[in-house]
């Protein structure tokens, strides 16, 4: 502790450390290129920050409970409480103020930092696009940017807020940066009994969540809506009152400590949610043409098309493969175990499991989610995926717990940081059972949603009607350009309410991608044009760069991150105008004028 507080030597806010490079190997959307640097510009961000805070707590553990007794000679608690009623903790010039600074300055584990963000990320070729240089981004060192008080009847508390600067590269190649932020607590007691007492159970806490608890956090939901059931667990649903009952064996370890849960709060922490979806359902290629025409049968109220689609789509259905999954490697003895059981459960046409959704695609998602399993290393936790157990885990959720509190006496104190996995379940017999609800669901969606109403011929094109968002005034969106953009699409998707009666408990998500020269599912039309006669024309560019109208998919992702997960249903269908192109602006207005789009609002 005199290593904590001493009032020697001199004193500096910024702290900084050369370090050698280690050697191994909603804002607007405009373009597919601009998203992907977003995503992986916030996937930067939260991976620093994660071990930026780890890397400081893991430090200053051993200086949160302790008593004073342990402070130097020259130093108590109302010594503390004078500077306090002195106003030196708002002074930052004052001597005491930067004594407390050159106290806590070596501890910061600048090198420790630097080394855990090279080796994770600085060498980690896929942030290459936002990274200035082969070295530490934290180019400016680590800052204290502040020391509170907060007086206690027999303790006092002293917080202590640290930040750093981030560098790297904007969307247009300049350098810039953000600040991340950290805080650690110290609590100073006035006997070494409540100090003890304090750490014991603070101790006990963290050994139940890693240990005894780490793989007990669980709950039962068919809802695919990733961002929605975090929005469920941050109100209280799923975990808290499972969380309260479990920690209540900590208020039998002392009878002066109770536990206080007023105000705990559960809240996810979206980098550290894991589905289990990896392999994409695609038609099989042979006899292709065949069964789309099947399809589209089907979609135009044919039953006994609409019976053979879906039992051929269904269970281990031959009409569909995991696409992505066949053509990673034709040598299958390459292919990762996760990957080989998965298959292994289309081709023995297991009726238990999917190969879409299954515990192996979530045991492989959650060993590529550096942020998660940093979590796991760091707080030396238990948890684990059982490869048999799991088999109906669909998804694994990094939930931060904050707010939770003991007491003693009179004085109130906050646990230790820790985060807690959760494993969502589902409530279905087993994956195959949730697999054929989603495919169902979502081919009732989609077939209520396109709403072809001609016969079915097969050589001419086929006409959506679609319903009018609530959102839209027709007539002031008549004859010009509007930017086409994910809050657009959602819109026109919910516009159609009988269509997404069929969206239950699942809680699927549609969109409507750009596809035609595009092969990635995340790129919406950069425009939408819609004339008098109400057809409704999506505008992106063509590869010699002209302005033309492009086949349009829809696709039903039951994850909610949609690029992001591949159990999907779309079946390769295109719904498209034709190859429209126009080199001038009066070309483009004479198009849309006179041709029939193939997508057309209901009267």
């Amino acid at each position: 502790m005199k290593k904590l507080l001493s009032i020697l030597g001199a004193s500096t806010m910024v702290i900084s450390a050369p370090l050698s490079v280690v050697s191994c190997k909603k804002q607007k959307v405009t373009t597919g290129d601009e998203f992907d640097y977003v995503e992986l510009l916030n996937q930067f961000l939260a991976e620093i920050t994660l071990i930026f805070e780890k890397q400081i707590q893991k430090s200053f553990s051993e200086y949160i409970w302790i008593n004073q007794d342990q402070l130097p000679e020259d130093m108590t608690i109302e010594s503390i409480r004078a500077a306090n009623e002195n106003n030196d903790f708002q002074n930052h010039e004052s001597d005491f103020y930067q004594k407390m600074l050159s106290s806590i300055r070596p501890i910061i584990p600048v090198e420790q930092i630097n080394q855990e963000i090279n080796e994770s990320i600085v060498n980690d070729v896929n942030y290459n696009p936002i990274l200035i240089d082969k070295s530490t981004p934290l180019k400016n060192g680590v800052e204290i940017q502040e020391i509170s008080f907060i007086d206690k009847t027999k303790a006092v508390t002293i917080g202590v807020k640290f930040s750093a600067l981030v560098f790297y590269k904007d969307a247009r190649g300049e350098k810039t940066s953000q600040t991340i932020t950290t805080r650690v607590s110290f609590n100073i007691f006035e006997d070494s009994e409540t100090a003890i007492t304090a750490k014991e159970i603070d101790d006990a806490y963290i050994e139940l969540i890693n240990k005894d608890l780490a793989n007990q956090w669980t709950f039962f939901s068919d809802s695919g809506n990733l961002e929605n059931t975090s929005a469920s667990i941050g109100n209280g649903e799923f975990i808290t009152e499972q969380f309260s009952k479990e920690l209540e064996v900590l208020n039998e370890i002392n009878k002066n400590v109770s536990v206080i849960f007023d105000d705990l709060k559960m809240v996810v922490n979206n980098n550290m949610i894991v589905n289990s979806a990896r392999f994409e359902p695609a038609f099989n290629q042979e006899r292709k043409d065949e069964r789309w025409k099947t399809l589209y049968k089907a979609f135009f109220n044919d039953s006994s098309a609409e019976k053979e689609f879906l039992e051929n789509i269904l269970n281990n259905g031959d009409w569909v493969e995991p696409k992505n999954l066949i053509l990673k490697d034709k040598d299958k003895k390459k292919w990762d175990e996760n990957a080989k059981k998965s298959y292994e459960l289309y081709t023995k046409k297991d009726n238990n499991s999917s190969t879409y959704i299954n515990q192996y695609n979530l045991a492989y998602n959650l060993s590529e989610n550096k942020q998660i399993n940093k979590v796991i290393q760091s707080q030396n936790s238990d948890f684990y995926l059982d490869l048999k157990e799991d088999f109906n885990s669909i998804a694994l959720f990094g939930i931060n717990v904050n707010n939770l509190k003991f007491k003693i006496e009179i004085d109130n104190f906050d646990f230790s940081s820790q985060t807690i996995i959760a494993r969502q379940k589902t409530t279905k017999k087993n994956t195959m059972e949730l697999y054929n609800d989603f495919m169902t669901q979502a081919y009732n969606f989609q077939k209520s949603f396109i709403n072809l109403q001609e016969t079915p011929n097969f050589q001419v094109k086929k006409t959506c009607f679609l319903k009018v968002p609530k959102e839209w005034d027709l007539d002031s969106m008549r004859n010009k350009r509007i930017l086409y953009n994910y809050e657009l699409d959602q819109q026109l998707v919910l516009a159609n309410t009988i269509s997404n009666s069929f969206n239950k408990d699942l809680e699927f998500s549609t969109s409507i991608f750009h596809n035609q020269y595009n092969s990635k599912k995340d790129k919406y039309s950069k425009y939408i044009w819609i004339n008098d006669k109400n057809d409704l024309f999506f505008l992106d560019n063509d590869p010699f760069g002209r302005e033309a109208m492009n086949k349009i998919i829809f696709t039903t992702y039951y994850f909610s991150d949609s690029a992001n997960n591949n159990l999907s249903f779309d079946m390769n269908h295109y719904i498209y105008n034709t190859g429209w192109g126009w080199l001038d602006e009066e070309g483009m207005v004479w198009t849309l004028t006179n041709v029939d789009s193939a997508f057309k609002f209901e009267e």
